[in-house]
């Protein structure tokens, strides 16, 4: 969430200020957020636009900011491009600034507003460009308190859409036949055969050229009475009637208004599902009749008496997926009593229900124990943990600063064939105005008040199977660690290792100011015991546990926690530890691991005087004193090539020459433990030197002039104390091959693929990213980088561990940032290219495979019938409904008729198989043997598969 190379100033105050006094103060923000205070001059996934005529298959949300870099990478090939990607940068702070006032428009709208305002102070054409750029329809939604259920609102439409288009494509093909056959009956017929109708079927033009009354006689002597029965044109015509009459999906047919489908309570939702249960049940019964009279498959003898029993446990699942889902959004405020009670009838029956449980306020009302017994989001926590435990919903939860991002979550969950609970957190009630909405949001999450996760029922067997909590900044930890940059009194830089507590997100809330005293930076003394250890019981005696935070004027202040806060940090922490216990990350005391990263550093004074080590062989060659290097990332951050990590993640030089000299005193100055000496400057034209002399002197081992040093045999630079690990791979592999790759030159330099794995992604001496180490993260991660990147420059390859959780859904996700097709077949052993150097030109820009149509599979050869083990598709009766590639595109492909067969039975799981076969509205999917046989619940597999075969 955060990136926070910042600086803000110590306060200092010359009197106490009494208990919460301090923290009522308008402006008050943890420190961490120092630089997020104003919103409108930062880029983020805020405001979305809600993209019109959005399917299923496609985008329906997307930020402003991505649109805008679109535009902006089509200026870059202009003339004059430079300057119009400023215009569009400056288009996009005045749309979020005007949304931030409430102005609300369509994206449309306001870019010809805002585009015609400026261009009214010159330049129109440039603005008229930059305008024509961005015509993309759709709402835009500010992070408020509507966010939530207009994005909610906004996928659920899509896939209804898609459900729609389905729907009457198959209605109106069973209309036509039917009604056909209903034509070809009368032609036939007695009636058909009148003068009048033949002379009306005949047209006037040449009607006085014909005897229709003897061709009427003729024809009644000659031609057979007619084969349909009455009992059947009664059935036909029945069955047409409630096909063009029925309610669930708009038809344009005069007099069929459709239902509603989105509700804002629970009981209504209920009420109209059972309203309309009998309705839903004369509408699958009809289109059963259809099908087989279309199909001329009714047989009177079987099916008129299946049908007059025709009843709900008659119909299959499949039957019920081509009906419109219910979607209610309703507030946790108003979930008390009888609401709350139908909303848990709603899930545990198993409706086709998504309901948005929408939270506002996380800061609840003391229970009857009083400040001693203080509660914050367990009501919330209570609903979703409820909706798990019955096993067959699917839940999200999330907030809404994180909606865009855990976009798939939300699309699978309205997806999912069966009850679905979104728990969303707004942030648009309880705290001072001044915090915005999307920090309020993003607080919650990152401080673990609010956690994000995913259960999805078909993950697996078990909860750690089906519970996914990646969507939170480093799940694997008790609380996420930042870096924070502050600046003394007397200018002296410090910085320091901060951990995001609830305590963080308590501390500036008016409401809870009372549990918190502000101490003056004079009277900050020892023992001071930081929040971290402190909620983890740490606490020494006369030790004040305190977090950090900045006022209106970005000053330092120390809050100092009473008990009754940190017994709510500490629930907080141990129902963040039942969360990782769930999902199979740890046992809760994963923070072991990583107990020197949650420390703050809480030193204000300027470095201790270095000791010259014993290491420094030549007193001009910059060091590191590896033995005492804490870890901290930071060096390697600043230049992975020329800092390096042994075998025991301590740091050295490996490389004095790959950076400048500024990036040696950069790191020396930002190094917590005082150990990088960045000796004497390699380059003396390097820009700035005495200045960079000047702030160096604190950290060499000996003075240093710009004079040349003699020549002299190169003296070696400081070893590690342990073996040098291998050097780190220096190039992305070549586009095409399984290997993930950036391509470097296009990096914009956004830190977000660094911010999610800071080992898997580094940064040249351009600043530039690359991959160092595809082995230090998950492919996940890969994925999620490939994803927010602004410039579409990361490709995820192929997967490395094929044991990964949900490795099919994540290689669907990478399908537009790949530059070949992959598979979860291991690849077959072969030498391995010697990787190029990651400071080198980087491979040429792939584009994505998504970006033009692949060339299209061959046809099956129809010489040889399928064997009896064989999948296969009766591929002249597919109806093209796309469900079947849209579960697996490499295994199903249309061919030129645009009917469905299996291009490669190999290239999915047999669970895909049957899932098609389940999903296919005229039931010629037929899943076969499977081909592996260690697949995970292949019995249960074949029991759904046997009545396909």
């Amino acid at each position: 969430m955060m990136d926070t190379d910042t600086a803000v100033a110590i306060g200092q105050q010359e009197t106490d200020v009494g208990p919460g006094a301090a923290t009522a103060r308008a402006g008050m923000l943890p420190a961490l957020l120092a630089h997020h205070r104003r919103l409108e001059d930062l880029r983020y996934d805020y405001p979305l636009v809600l993209l019109a005529d959005a399917q299923r298959d496609e985008p329906c949300v997307l930020p402003l900011s991505a649109l805008v870099d679109e535009a902006i990478a089509g200026f870059l090939h202009s003339e004059g491009g430079d300057r119009l990607a400023q215009f569009a940068l400056l288009l996009e702070r005045e749309i979020r600034v005007q949304l931030a006032r409430g102005v609300r428009e369509t994206l449309p709208v306001f870019v010809r507003r805002v585009a015609n305002d400026f261009a009214s102070h010159g330049e129109a054409e440039a603005w008229t460009l930059v305008a024509e750029a961005l015509t993309q329809d759709g709402e835009l939604v500010a992070c408020d308190a509507d966010a939530p259920a207009a994005v909610l609102r906004h996928t659920w439409s899509a896939i209804e859409a898609t459900k729609a288009q389905r729907y009457s494509k198959a209605s109106a093909r069973l209309v036509a036949r039917l009604e056909e056959i209903l034509r070809a009956d009368v032609a036939h017929s007695a009636a058909g055969r009148t003068a009048a109708h033949l002379e009306s079927g005949f047209g006037s033009a040449h009607a006085g050229d014909f005897d229709f009354g003897a061709m009427s006689g003729f024809l009644l002597k000659a031609a057979p009475t007619h084969a349909v029965s009455d009992v059947r044109r009664r059935r036909i015509e029945a069955t047409l009637n409630i096909l063009k009459t029925q309610k669930f999906f708009a038809t344009g047919r005069p007099g069929a208004k459709p239902y509603r489908f989105v509700f804002e309570d629970c009981a209504s939702a209920l009420a109209a599902y059972g309203a309309r249960e009998a309705k839903a049940l004369e509408l699958a019964k009809a289109i059963a009749i259809a099908e087989l009279e279309a199909d001329g498959n009714y047989k009177e003898s079987l099916h008129d008496a299946l049908f007059a029993e025709f009843k709900a446990e008659h119909v299959q699942k499949a039957d019920l997926r081509i009906f419109p889902d219910y979607l209610v959004c309703v507030n946790l405020a108003k979930l008390h009593g009888e609401e709350h009670e139908t909303l848990s009838q709603i899930l545990a029956a198993g409706l086709p229900v998504k309901v948005l449980v929408q939270t506002d306020d996380l800061l609840e009302e003391p229970a009857r124990g009083g400040d001693s017994h203080l509660a914050i989001g367990w009501r919330s926590r209570q609903v979703a943990s409820s909706a798990m435990d019955l096993h067959g919903v699917y839940v999200v939860q999330t907030t809404s600063s994180d909606l865009y991002r855990r976009r798939h979550a939300l699309l699978a969950g309205m997806s999912f064939d069966g009850p679905a609970l979104f728990s969303v957190y707004s942030g648009a009630g309880g705290r001072a105005a001044e915090v915005p909405t999307y920090l309020e949001a993003a607080m919650a999450l990152e401080s673990r008040a609010f956690p994000s996760f995913t259960y999805d029922p078909t993950a697996g067997e078990s909860r750690h199977e089906r519970l996914e909590l990646d969507g939170n900044p480093q799940p694997g930890a008790d609380w996420p660690v930042h870096v924070f940059q502050y600046e003394q009194p007397d200018f002296q830089r410090v910085q320091a290792r901060l951990a995001f507590t609830v305590l963080e997100f308590l501390a500036c809330d008016a409401r809870y100011a009372a549990h918190f005293t502000m101490l003056p930076a004079a009277k900050w003394r020892e023992p001071g015991l930081a929040a971290v250890d402190a909620i983890a019981g740490g606490a020494a005696a006369g030790a004040e546990a305190y977090v950090l935070a900045v006022d209106a004027t970005d000053r330092l202040q120390r809050l100092v926690a009473d008990e009754a806060v940190l017994k709510v940090a500490r629930r907080c922490r141990e129902a963040w530890h039942a969360l990782q216990e769930a999902a199979g990350i740890g046992s809760g005391v994963v923070a072991k691991a990583a107990v020197e990263e949650r420390k703050v550093e809480t030193a204000v004074a300027a470095p201790a005087p270095v000791a010259v080590p014993e290491a420094a062989s030549n007193p001009d060659e910059p060091f590191i004193e590896t033995e005492r290097c804490a870890t901290c990332n930071e060096c390697t951050a600043i230049n992975g090539e020329m800092f390096k990590y042994n075998q025991n993640k301590q740091a050295y030089i490996a490389n004095p020459d790959a950076g400048t000299y500024r990036q040696l005193v950069e790191a020396a100055e930002i190094c917590q433990v005082a150990v990088i000496h960045p000796g004497k400057p390699r380059n003396l034209s390097e820009k700035n030197l005495e200045k960079l002399i000047k702030r160096a002197k604190p950290f060499l081992v000996a003075p240093v002039s710009l004079e040349p040093t003699p020549a002299a045999a190169p003296a070696p630079a400081a070893a590690p104390a342990a073996a040098a690990p291998a050097p780190e791979p220096v190039a992305a592999a070549a586009p095409g091959t399984d290997e993930p790759f950036i391509e470097t030159e296009r990096c914009a330099t956004c830190n977000e693929c660094t911010a999610i794995n800071p080992e898997m992604f580094k940064y040249n001496q351009d600043k530039q990213a690359y991959i160092a180490n595809p082995d230090a993260g998950t492919y996940r991660q890969l994925v999620e980088a490939a994803e927010i990147c602004q410039v579409a420059v990361i490709h995820p390859g192929k997967p490395r561990n094929l044991s990964e959780k949900n490795l099919e859904k994540l290689i669907k996700r990478a399908k537009p940032f790949l530059v070949a097709p992959v598979s979860l077949e291991p690849t077959p052993a072969a030498s391995a290219a010697a990787p190029a150097s990651a400071v080198t030109a980087a491979p040429a820009p792939a584009a994505p495979v998504s970006a033009t149509a692949p060339a299209p599979a061959p046809e099956p050869a129809a010489a040889t019938g399928p064997g009896p083990d064989d999948a296969y598709i009766e591929t002249e009766r597919c109806a093209t409904c796309n469900e079947c590639t849209g579960i697996n595109d490499r295994m199903f492909k249309y061919n030129k008729d645009q009917q469905a067969y299996i291009a490669d039975p190999d290239a999915g799981t047999y669970r895909e198989l049957v899932e098609a076969a389940e999903l296919c509205q005229v039931a010629v999917i037929h899943p076969g043997k499977p081909r592996n046989m260690n697949e995970k619940n292949i019995e249960k597999l074949m029991k759904r598969a046997a009545k396909f075969q």
